[in-house]
């Protein structure tokens, strides 16, 4: 870089030697006092303007990973409206550069022209120089209202904006609508904080670009964004754009050479419905979203007057759970739930399921005590003590059976903690002398569809160590094939709003015949969780899935254990096991 003491400091971004050496002789021999630093990409410039302040940008058409046009909107975004002026020779392109937002084009064939071209960076030095006082004016209005991290309003702008619209909201008899969002992400290892606020600022970009311009996205808290909807639709219609958000939201985002995933939840609030104040739409949008948080990543909440009620029971119930773990074998009790081989009959892997029985509040479903354990940080625990468990009792079935398996559920949150699998799963399988292969460590498939680098890392190691993964619930997220199909995933099963028989419609018949093909072409085994019917049962096998369960052959059951004479489970009738 060439940076000098001068009256305009340029930044240069040109990855042509030959149109680079054109460019730095004008700037040298121009009448006015120039400085500049040279780029030579497009990445490059995105992370030395975050650093670096320059009155004019000289932009080729042409860069290795992107052309002016598509540049030009993400300079944009880093910039405080310097010019941007971009060097071309192609004329189609350069109107469709002063259309994403160039200040000017300066022809390439017109650098042996030194007046001209010092004439059109005298104009963008002027420009700048407007701008740059404008801004020292502005400042400080610009500090107290908005965020410096994402550019958007802060929480003292969106509240003066808020109590306006509700003035004239009521003036009108008229409705809006809040959003609440909060993001969840995980760093990588060697990520710095510049990563982490880049995250945060491309996510309010992508919020930005779902709405209109009459409405206000602002960055309110560290991982937290409130959205005012002012020319609202119906709920239906909010519903809607809330879910368009979060897809927007999910993409991963690319800082370097890591892609990083997102999820968020979304609260939702009306006025009038919901509250007659900024103060109290703000709080009941917030706990609608951590309400919709309990439910897993990205879900959408929309507040309900007992929020408040159920958000006293969550926290009751969690404390509870907290102390439950202290003493668990106390409180929580595996049941075990065979899985049949649907062209043999055999059983070969029996699914060990939780359940927790509170002296006093009776049995709590584990769809209710999961979401609280991983919202909690309690989740580690709970897992731990499955695994541990279902490990002592396959122990005891391989005295019996020794080529039984036993599939074990593990939140995807544990997972994706760095070292889970050395800490947990590798002492267990010493400890009880077990081969990895005799185990299946079931995940919902939102690992994957959300996506992090220790997670992939839990899944390496575990293939490693010869453990069987199976994504559970699966079609239910929005998963990537090529990275299901490069994962050491052996099954997956598949969600029970697919199952269906010869007697359903043909689009469900037709969604869960590609399920099963999916997996056969990919080399998958696929298996039917909640197999009731003998209906359903005979259309799976016409499929020829690979493995049922469900009550169809056997219910969850406390004591259940291998019987030597008998490895294969009935077909043409239920069994209590």
């Amino acid at each position: 870089m060439n940076t000098q003491t001068s009256d305009c400091k340029v930044l240069v971004i040109e990855s042509n030697n030959t149109h680079y050496r054109a460019i730095r002789r004008v700037l040298e021999v121009s009448n006015i006092s120039f400085a500049h630093d040279r780029i030579k990409s497009l990445e490059e410039a995105r992370h030395h303007l975050k650093h670096h302040v320059y009155h004019v940008i000289l932009l080729s058409m042409y860069l290795p990973d992107a052309n002016a046009v598509e540049a030009l909107p993400i300079l944009s975004s880093l910039l405080k409206k310097q010019p941007i002026l971009v060097v071309s020779h192609d004329s189609d392109m350069s109107l469709a550069a002063l259309q994403a937002g160039a200040f000017d084009i300066i022809p390439s064939q017109s650098f042996n022209n030194i007046p001209l071209i010092s004439r059109i960076l005298l104009s963008a030095h002027e420009r700048s120089q407007q701008l740059h006082q404008r801004a020292f004016i502005d400042q400080e209005n610009y500090l107290a209202y908005y965020d410096q991290v994402t550019s958007l309003p802060n929480r003292a702008l969106f509240f003066d904006r808020l109590n306006q619209a509700l003035d004239q909201a009521k003036r009108h008899e008229q409705q809006f609508f809040i959003f609440y969002v909060r993001l969840s992400f995980n760093l990588q290892a060697n990520s710095t904080s510049n990563d982490n606020k880049d995250i945060i600022a491309s996510s309010g970009n992508r919020l930005l670009a779902e709405v209109r311009s009459s409405d206000t996205v602002a960055h309110v808290n560290y991982s937290e964004f409130a959205i005012l909807l002012q020319r609202s639709n119906s709920l239906g219609a909010m519903e809607k754009l809330a879910t368009k958000m979060i897809n927007s939201i999910n993409q991963p985002i690319q800082i370097g050479q890591h892609a990083h995933p997102i999820s968020s939840n979304i609260g939702i609030v009306n006025y009038p419905t919901h509250g007659s104040n900024a103060e109290e739409l703000v709080k009941n949008a917030e706990l609608a979203m951590h309400n919709a948080r309990l439910h897993g990543p990205n879900q959408i909440q929309m507040y309900a007057d007992d929020l408040l009620t159920r958000q006293a029971e969550i926290l009751n119930l969690t404390a509870v759970l907290n102390q439950a773990l202290k003493n668990p074998d106390e409180h929580f009790q595996l049941y075990y739930q065979p899985r049949v081989d649907l062209s043999s009959g055999n059983i070969r892997t029996v699914e060990a399921l939780i359940r927790w029985r509170h002296p006093n509040l009776g049995n709590i479903p584990p769809e209710q005590f999961i979401p609280l354990a991983e919202e909690a940080g309690l989740i580690e625990q709970v897992d731990q003590w499955v695994i541990e468990q279902a490990c002592q009792q396959l122990t005891r079935w391989h005295t019996i059976q020794s080529d039984l398996k036993i599939a074990i559920n593990v939140s995807h949150h544990s997972l994706k903690q760095a070292n889970f699998v050395d800490t947990v799963i590798v002492p267990l399988l010493s400890r009880y002398q077990i081969n990895g292969n005799s185990i299946s460590i079931e995940v919902s498939d939102s690992v994957l569809a959300t996506g992090s680098s220790y997670a992939w890392q839990s899944f390496t190691k575990l293939a490693e160590l010869g453990v069987a993964i199976t994504l559970d619930d699966f079609g239910k997220h929005l998963i990537s094939l090529r990275k299901l199909s490069a994962s050491p995933v052996e099954a997956v099963s598949i969600d029970t709003s697919f199952l269906c028989d010869a007697y359903s419609t043909k689009t469900d018949q037709a969604l869960l015949k590609a399920i099963i093909d999916l997996g056969k072409n990919l080399q998958i085994k696929v298996i039917a969780k909640s197999v009731e019917t003998k209906n359903q049962l005979d259309y799976l096998t016409s499929l020829q899935c690979d493995e049922g369960q469900g009550f169809y052959w056997f219910k969850p059951a406390r004591r259940w254990m291998p019987q030597p004479h008998r490895r294969k489970a009935m077909t043409l009738g239920k069994s209590s096991g």
